[in-house]
């Protein structure tokens, strides 16, 4: 029997089971992700995900090992430009970011808060340390790459050969928010 976790937003609205192991542990600093983590934890209710630093801690899994097990209507994407490829999953019931998505892509990066204590691995490594304007400030408990590190090239390369290049489609995403419009001290479920 496969390893299954079960990860949930912060009021149990929303719940995914996640099976097998993650594909890597990261944390990223790049100008998005620290522009975007603001913009979202300073929705109403909304948990913090940025370290003091600036850094979103995530967990990587393939797309084929998530189900979202309750709330699906819930989820909304959050893109800080329209056209882009990244966007960001919201449960709306209480404005907890859950996963970042890069569409084209075999996986999603669950974001660390959600797992208990208990399931969250180490970080691997920190990614696009370059981004920051003082790298000095970053711990040193890990390697701090200034974009991404071979080790975490090779992961992907890896899983994605595993689920024989396959890029499974995502279709729990019900409709979008526009943070910008919706403001800081708004409820994202209010949003259209």
């Amino acid at each position: 029997m496969q390893d299954q976790k079960t990860i949930s937003c912060q009021c149990g609205a929303v719940e995914i089971c996640l099976s097998g192991a993650p594909i890597l542990s990261g944390e990223c600093v790049c100008t998005s992700c620290r522009s975007a983590g603001a913009m979202m934890q300073s929705l109403k209710g909304a948990p913090q995900i940025l370290s003091a630093y600036g850094g979103t801690k995530v967990i990587v899994f393939r797309k084929d090992r998530l189900r979202v097990q309750t709330g699906e209507m819930q989820l909304k994407e959050f893109r800080l430009d329209p056209k882009s490829k990244t966007r960001r999953v919201i449960a709306t019931c209480c404005n907890t970011p859950m996963m970042i998505e890069y569409t084209p892509g075999h996986w999603y990066s669950l974001y660390a808060h959600n797992f208990a204590p208990e399931d969250r691995p180490p970080v691997e490594s920190r990614s696009f340390t370059a981004s920051l304007p003082d790298p000095s400030i970053l711990p040193q408990d890990t390697v701090n790459a200034k974009t991404v590190t071979a080790g975490f090239i090779f992961k992907m390369l890896a899983s994605f050969a595993a689920m024989g290049f396959r890029k499974p489609k995502t279709r729990f995403v019900h409709g979008t928010l526009d943070l910008q419009v919706a403001g800081a001290d708004t409820a994202a479920n209010g949003a259209s």
